[in-house]
C-alpha cells in the first residue's frame, strides 16, 4: 500500500498525467481528476454534471478561498494532511482552522491529525 500512496504523492509533486485544472484568483493548480474527486464529493459533483461548463473543460473555479489556502487543500487531497506552512508562512499551527477550510461545505473529511472536536462548530 505504501508504494500506492507514494505514487500518488509523487503525482501531486511532478504534476505528471494532470488531467483537470483547479483556478483560484491568478493560480492554476494541475491536478488529476480520479484523485481530487474520490477525495472531494464536492468537486467530484461539479465534475460529474455534464450539464455544468466546469466539468466539459475538466476545470473547477473556486473563488471564496485565498490561492494558498486553495493550495494546502490540494495538498490534502493527496497527503492527507495539511502543511499549514503553505496557507499561513512560516507560523507552524496544529489549528487547521486558521488555514480557513470549512471541511464540511468543501466535502473533505476532518484531518485524522487533529481530532474530530476540532472541526466542530
Amino acid at each position: 500500500m505504501t508504494d500506492a500512496l507514494d505514487a500518488i504523492r509523487d503525482l501531486y509533486k511532478t504534476g505528471k498525467y494532470a488531467d483537470m485544472k483547479i483556478c483560484c484568483e491568478e493560480w492554476v493548480f494541475n491536478v488529476h481528476r480520479a484523485v481530487v474527486c474520490m477525495r472531494s464529493p464536492v468537486i467530484a459533483a461539479a465534475m460529474d454534471n455534464d450539464h455544468w461548463e466546469e466539468a466539459s473543460k475538466s476545470e473547477y473555479h473556486i473563488g471564496d478561498d485565498e490561492p494558498p489556502v486553495v493550495d494546502a487543500m490540494i495538498r490534502y487531497l493527496y497527503h492527507g494532511t495539511y502543511d499549514d506552512q503553505v496557507a499561513l508562512g512560516n507560523e507552524p499551527s496544529k489549528d487547521e482552522s486558521k488555514l480557513g477550510i470549512d471541511h464540511e461545505n468543501a466535502g473533505l473529511p476532518p484531518s485524522p491529525s487533529l481530532p474530530e472536536a476540532d472541526f466542530q462548530s
